[in-house]
């Protein structure tokens, strides 16, 4: 038992929730920001973090801001952000989704994606990483994704990311229709009871799963 909370220890530390981790791990980033003035964070949009309010539409007005400059990084600060219908991301090339590790928590309280890339809006050259992603409430369906990129992926990243089941059951983790270029999950944890499939790749090659 002792060995096995160590290696668990060690692989916290290694997953780059950590400072010094998370600063070498940012091509995704890095592709997301070359656009100048799209760095953006959820709280500037009306998020509170707290817990109790409803962040769907603050958290949804700062997604919609990055896409409509083309592109950017939606950072979510330290905190807990409950959202109570899927966060959409519409057709936009370089967006990346991010926190500041275990303690930025996005609430999954709903029986439908949390992060949701619709039909015909390919996940391109996107990242979503360093996040703590909790389903809680009812439990989920089985075929209820967390991250759903349902118009494919391409040259994405999916990194240090948390997926932990809280007083119910998940459906899955990250569900991709089709990949087209490398896409890749690095270190991400998947944390209690999954009803479904934990990854999901419809169709297409070039997947990439790195620990975790």
């Amino acid at each position: 038992m002792d060995e096995q909370r160590n290696t668990r220890r060690e692989w916290l530390k290694r997953a780059g929730f950590g400072l010094a981790a998370g600063a070498v791990l940012l091509p995704a980033c890095a592709i997301a920001q070359e656009k100048p003035g799209t760095s953006l964070s959820a709280r500037d949009f009306g998020a509170t973090g707290d817990g109790r309010t409803d962040d769907t539409q603050a958290a949804q007005k700062a997604i919609d801001a990055a896409l409509k400059a083309g592109g950017g990084c939606i950072h979510f600060p330290s905190g807990c952000y409950s959202i109570r219908k899927s966060l959409v991301i519409g057709y936009s090339d370089r967006v990346d989704i991010t926190g500041d590790g275990f303690s930025s928590v996005l609430l999954h309280e709903v029986d439908e994606p949390l992060l949701l890339w619709p039909d015909k809006a390919a996940c391109r050259e996107s990242s979503v990483r360093n996040l703590s992603l909790v389903s809680s409430g009812k439990d989920k369906s089985k075929n209820t994704p967390v991250i759903a990129c349902l118009g494919g992926a391409e040259r994405s990243l999916f990194q240090n990311l948390l997926f932990k089941a809280e007083g119910c059951e998940m459906g899955g983790a990250v569900s991709v229709e089709k990949v087209m270029d490398t896409t890749t999950l690095d270190q991400c944890l998947l944390w209690g009871h999954i009803r479904g499939v934990g990854l999901r790749v419809a169709q297409g090659s070039e997947v990439r799963i790195i620990g975790g």
